[in-house]
């Protein structure tokens, strides 16, 4: 590190969505359960739970590779102090005008009820129109739409898109356009 003495913090992160859907899917097959079913703080045990089974591998491969870490010192993202300050610096980040809320489209799942990034989407190109299976039952897909909108202040209307094959799954759901 440059001369410069250093300390490496071992930390996990939790993977959010990934983890969430990991052990949703566990709870489904295993016990036939949803974490609607059991609650927010069960389900939270539960994530805890996977963590300690699966994310301790990455420390323990960390230190077959001799790494030279303060053990002592091991974080993870969902523990309450860490949790406490990330929201904290979202906060002050708001306030700050560094980041704001807008209304924009993002990937919502309704099989998770929650809005997942791109790289959590499944893309699937098809040729024609025909039903897809997803998480939370079939989606129609491959349709072709126009869409129109209409500007504030003028009577005409703008096409959006005009026969386009929507190929897009709008995360289990058929686009409400």
């Amino acid at each position: 590190m440059r001369g410069i003495r250093t300390t490496w913090v071992p930390g996990s992160d939790h993977a959010g969505i990934a983890t969430q859907t990991v052990v949703e899917k566990w709870l489904k097959s295993t016990k036939n359960l949803s974490r609607h079913d059991i609650g927010r703080e069960k389900f939270l045990e539960e994530v805890w739970s996977w963590r300690r089974a699966k994310g301790d591998m990455i420390f323990m491969q960390l230190e077959k590779l001799g790494a030279s870490l303060d053990w002592d010192r091991t974080c993870f993202t969902m523990s309450k102090g860490h949790t406490k300050a990330v929201n904290a610096a979202f906060r002050r980040a708001l306030l700050q005008g560094r980041i704001k809320r807008v209304n924009h489209m993002c990937n919502w799942s309704p099989a998770i009820k929650s809005v997942i990034s791109d790289i959590e989407v499944d893309h699937v190109e098809v040729d024609g129109k025909r039903y897809l299976q997803t998480p939370s039952g079939k989606a129609l897909v491959g349709q072709i739409h126009d869409v129109v909108y209409k500007v504030q202040g003028i009577d005409k209307f703008h096409k959006l898109f005009q026969n386009k094959n929507i190929q897009i799954l709008f995360q289990d759901q058929n686009p409400k356009v």
